[in-house]
């Protein structure tokens, strides 16, 4: 791929204007594999390794933990297009799903976290490294069942359960929220310093784009190690996984997962219990984060205390039209190709984009939006989303919902990952990528 990639750039460059003809070929008969295949060109190692190079600041805390994506299995149920739905009001956990030598191994089949923090952690970094050298326990297989129902542990769990509620599978949940439980023995009380401890009185989820389809929190760390150092707020960062190999609803449960881990993790590991949640992300992961606000709403699960979402793709229908999707005729960063592959890919046959809220946001009930917290939308001009994203602007001021909407004139998608380091680049990402540090530093300093 890199060496017909590099072929196939040097015959552009040599004859432009047979590139610009192949380019809108390209646009109108795509193979959503080729599409794939450029979305996902910054992954290639040779790519990281320059970038990391030349274009990421240093950090002093970047770690990765590996979550099974069995995580919440038995305390949820799944539906039928549709996200996970737990089943319980308490959720117990054993000390094992939050932390464990699996935890901290590479692992292709896990859902990826990236931790980053601008302070070294040094208790935190002594655990975890003493974590993983420990034998293998319970979870011998990240990517096996965790807690299979004739373990001793999944028995204690389940006692556990019973008496916190008792609730009834099929029973509908409560109005009250899901609260968060050990189970059996507990955490020592020296994962972080006391003067540790208030670095992470405020943490940002942050869920990448990509069309659900490709790139990584690896690619997007241009502005996410920034954020992180600059805002000094602590960034958990997660990696589902991509479609096609994993679809609707997998995805959002990848993401929800992800996100209940985390405020396991920090209440239970680390002893805190952050006094704000920012959730945040761009494109397809503006969507996801919508999409895990009104599950974590609708299952009584601690929601975010602000949104915050970057040309968000809110309407995920392959038959729509609105009129900023001409822009995908022209456009380099999102063109039509692009749409139809992601579409094609995360979207399975037989889900309605049009009625189901969790595939589109804007679809969402009003009722339920009317439970969302502050929400900013970020939307670019000449972006094929630009229209979506406004519609769901007005869903959510219509719901009562206190919205800002920042609208960037005469620019297109994707900016975020095009801000370079020191102000290269394409000069209008980096403007965008600075009115975003600035409206976060004044969200996080409330």
């Amino acid at each position: 791929m890199d060496f017909k990639f590099g072929v196939r750039m040097a015959h552009y460059n040599s004859k432009k204007n047979k590139a610009i003809i192949d380019g809108f070929f390209i646009v109108a008969q795509s193979d959503p594999v080729i599409f794939k295949k450029m979305f996902n060109f910054v992954e290639k190692s040779l790519i990281r390794r320059i970038r990391s190079a030349f274009e990421y600041p240093s950090i002093a805390f970047n770690v990765k933990f590996y979550v099974p994506p069995t995580f919440l299995e038995r305390v949820c149920v799944h539906q039928n297009m549709k996200p996970l739905k737990l089943t319980t009001k308490a959720l117990v956990f054993m000390p094992e799903e939050l932390i464990c030598p699996q935890h901290l191994t590479k692992d292709a089949n896990a859902i990826r976290i990236r931790f980053l923090c601008n302070s070294k952690l040094k208790n935190l970094s002594s655990k975890l490294k003493q974590e993983k050298k420990k034998k293998t326990g319970t979870l011998s297989n990240p990517s096996s069942p965790a807690l299979d129902s004739s373990s001793k542990l999944s028995e204690q769990v389940s006692k556990d359960l019973a008496e916190l509620d008792g609730v009834d599978p099929d029973a509908v949940l409560p109005v009250s929220p899901t609260t968060l439980h050990l189970s059996t023995t507990a955490f020592e009380d020296n994962w972080l310093t006391p003067e540790e401890k208030p670095l992470l009185s405020k943490v940002m989820f942050y869920i990448h784009g990509g069309g659900f389809a490709a790139m990584s929190s690896s690619s997007h760390q241009n502005y996410l190690l920034k954020w992180a150092i600059e805002l000094g707020v602590p960034i958990f960062s997660v990696d589902y996984r991509l479609a096609p190999a994993v679809q609707y609803p997998e995805i959002p449960n990848d993401v929800i997962r992800s996100y209940v881990w985390m405020l396991a993790f920090l209440k239970y590991v680390l002893k805190v219990e952050p006094t704000k949640i920012l959730v945040s992300g761009d494109s397809a992961g503006g969507n996801l984060a919508a999409v895990l606000t009104t599950w974590c709403i609708e299952n009584s699960v601690r929601a975010p205390d602000h949104l915050l979402v970057h040309y968000p793709a809110t309407l995920i229908d392959d038959k729509r039209y609105t009129p900023s999707l001409n822009y995908s005729f022209t456009d380099y960063m999102l063109n039509y190709g692009a749409l139809r592959m992601c579409i094609s890919y995360y979207v399975p046959k037989g889900a309605d984009g049009k009625k189901d809220y969790y595939l589109s946001p804007v679809a969402t009930p009003p009722a339920i939006l009317a439970r969302y917290p502050p929400t900013d939308v970020f939307i670019c001009e000449r972006d094929p989303l630009c229209d979506d994203g406004f519609r769901f602007a007005s869903c959510l001021v219509e719901a009562g919902v206190k919205t800002k909407v920042y609208f960037f004139r005469h620019i297109c998608h994707v900016l975020l990952s095009m801000a370079i380091k020191g102000g290269g680049g394409i000069p209008e990402a980096y403007i965008y990528e600075e009115n975003s540090r600035k409206r976060l530093m004044e969200i996080l300093s409330k």
